[in-house]
């Protein structure tokens, strides 16, 4: 949803909560509702914005957390 998006949305929102009658209602919810992504749109960017899962073998570890490395003397 684009900076846009957002505002249309929100002004859409404000018709609607001051909406006097039934079919003003039903317009400016009609229209936001027309902003929100739909179920493929959402899969998409969930699968986009999830964080990869790290791959243990490509991690780099400091000397001081790899396995087999002296405690350290105090």
């Amino acid at each position: 949803m684009t900076e846009l998006d957002r505002a249309e949305f929100t002004i859409n929102l404000m018709r609607f909560y001051g909406a006097t009658d039934h079919s003003a209602e039903n317009k400016a919810f009609s229209k936001m509702l027309e902003l929100l992504p739909n179920n493929n749109e959402q899969i998409y960017h969930k699968h986009i914005n999830e964080p990869k899962a790290l791959n243990p073998k490509t991690v780099k570890l400091k000397p001081l957390f790899r396995n087999g490395h002296k405690e350290m003397r105090r």
